[in-house]
C-alpha cells in the first residue's frame, strides 16, 4: 500500500533468516512452504506436529509483487473512507510521485 503514494517502500527492510536454523535452535519444527501446490502437505504435516503438542515453525513464501483482490480491496477501503478532498489531494501527489519522481 506504500509504493502507491510513494513510489518506494518506506517500511522496514529486515535482513533474510534462516527459519529452519531459527526453529532448531529453539526446539522446534521447521516446515517450509515454497509453492502454492505445497500448502495443503505443508499445513497438514504442521497441524500434524503440534497435534503432537511440540511447536512448529511454518515457512510460507509469498510473492508480493503480485497485486491481489486482498490487496487491492484493502486499498480501495481506505480510499472510501476519506472525504473527496482528501482523496483528490492524495491521488495529486501519488500522480506527482509517479511522474516526476519525487
Amino acid at each position: 500500500a506504500q509504493e502507491i503514494p510513494y513510489q518506494r517502500r518506506t517500511c522496514t527492510t529486515i535482513g533474510s533468516l534462516d527459519y529452519a536454523a531459527f526453529a532448531k535452535a529453539t526446539g522446534c519444527a521447521y516446515v517450509g512452504i515454497q509453492l502454492d501446490d505445497d500448502i495443503a502437505d505443508g499445513v497438514s504435516s504442521a497441524l500434524e506436529i503440534a497435534a503432537g503438542n511440540r511447536p512448529v515453525v511454518v515457512d510460507v513464501r509469498i510473492d508480493y509483487s503480485k497485486k491481489t483482490r486482498f490487496t487491492l480491496g484493502t486499498l480501495k477501503t481506505n480510499i472510501d473512507r476519506f472525504d473527496t478532498r482528501t482523496k483528490a489531494r492524495m491521488i495529486g501527489r501519488a500522480l506527482y510521485r509517479k511522474l516526476f519522481g519525487a
